[in-house]
């Protein structure tokens, strides 16, 4: 176990959005609700010791990811572990599946791990492939972006020749964030559901499927976000609350341009109803646009006391963020968010590749029920293009 190293003051409780996610853990420990993992193809010769360095100033510059959990005063807070190297373990060629299975699946004790970890797999002819996992609980989508960049910036810049820079903290750190949060949410209280065991299908889109919805949404004056949750809203309904189905929808959190490039958890997930009346698609359309409108003005208010049918989360593909010189990057990744969620349609969206990939509950839908709900959402898209006026 790391020996922890952090003052008394600078352990504060965990925010709400994270203790829900904690709390998801305790009740299925061995589940891996939170593992967020990223597979690197790294073809070109890979500078190993330059990459080491990278990792350990970027531990070193943000505090989430030296964080852990322990008990203070009967509640979990958060405390700094010694660590000062990035945890990365170098596999040689050979028969490595289970090895990187199990790093892949691997359950972090948040008492005494690190919230990270890579795994290098050396594959022989300049190529390699480097996995990446982290702890949801200080990790988001907008933080990855930020660890993908500086860990760009820092090899390129050591492998260039450069002078090497000393590491300098970040001014605005997680665990300053996190003691602010929790004196405004002292009064709320997360909900959290049993965790179950979760598939995930992807679906990749065709160059003409992510061009038409590029279109629709542009004649709609509407984002393809917007566009896709209006559609994935119009096929659910729920046997509760008069068919009302509560969509989750993670968004950044980050008001303050103080924490833009802060590596944390400070993702917050916000309620959209869908109602089952009767609406053309020209409504629902608006009404998605207007919801991710307001979350950028952070205009929305969570509703703590709202059960989530279902998630709907947005982000790009994994390799489109880690750029390393000359090396050609290929990525994949897997999010297992919440687990507790019995459906989850990710909208992975870039410039050049979009999929839609569903997480889903294995005792509440089969492969054929996830297979009828794209081919429904297709359908829906294809509805729009033809008449917008007409109920859903």
């Amino acid at each position: 176990m790391l020996s922890q190293k952090t003052p008394a003051s600078r352990s504060p409780q965990l925010t709400s959005e994270q203790l829900a996610l904690w709390l998801s853990e305790q009740l299925n420990p061995e589940a891996n609700v939170n593992l967020i993992v990223r597979k690197y193809t790294l073809l070109g010769p890979l500078k190993e010791q330059a990459l080491r360095i990278s990792l350990d100033k970027i531990l070193n510059r943000h505090d989430a990811l030296r964080a852990c959990v322990q008990w203070n005063r009967e509640l979990p807070a958060q405390f700094l572990l010694a660590a000062k190297h990035f945890p990365l373990r170098t596999l040689e060629p050979g028969d490595n599946k289970d090895k990187i299975q199990e790093f892949c699946s691997h359950s972090i004790n948040l008492f005494s791990e690190l919230p990270c970890a890579g795994l290098l797999v050396n594959e022989g002819k300049d190529q390699s492939t480097l996995f990446l996992r982290f702890h949801h609980l200080f990790m988001d989508g907008v933080s990855l972006g930020v660890f993908l960049n500086e860990l760009s910036r820092e090899y390129r810049h050591i492998v260039s020749g450069a002078s090497s820079r000393s590491v300098v903290p970040m001014a605005a750190s997680f665990l300053d964030f996190a003691s602010t949060s929790r004196l405004v949410e002292e009064n709320s209280f997360p909900m959290c559901n049993e965790t179950k065991l979760a598939r995930i299908c992807g679906f990749s889109l065709s160059q003409d499927e992510r061009q038409k919805i590029n279109q629709l949404a542009r004649e709609h004056g509407s984002s393809p976000s917007a566009l896709i949750l209006a559609v994935f809203a119009s096929i659910l309904k729920s046997p509760f609350n008069d068919g009302r189905v509560q969509i989750g929808v993670p968004y950044a959190n980050r008001q303050s341009s103080t924490f833009a490039r802060t590596i944390g958890c400070f993702t917050k997930t916000v309620v959209f109803e869908a109602r089952p009346q009767q609406e053309n698609w020209k409504d629902k359309i608006r009404g998605a646009s207007q919801f991710f409108f307001s979350l950028m003005r952070g205009g929305v208010k969570r509703k703590e006391e709202s059960s989530i049918d279902a998630l709907f989360v947005v982000r790009p593909p994994a390799a489109e963020q880690l750029d390393m010189g000359d090396i050609k990057v290929k990525g994949e990744g897997r999010t297992v968010y919440q687990s507790q969620f019995p459906l989850c349609l990710e909208w992975i969206a870039g410039p050049s590749s979009s999929e839609l990939q569903w997480q889903y509950h294995c005792d509440e839908f089969s492969t054929t029920d996830i297979e009828n709900l794209q081919d429904s959402l297709l359908a829906s898209l294809a509805e729009i293009e033809r008449e917008l006026h007409q109920h859903v």
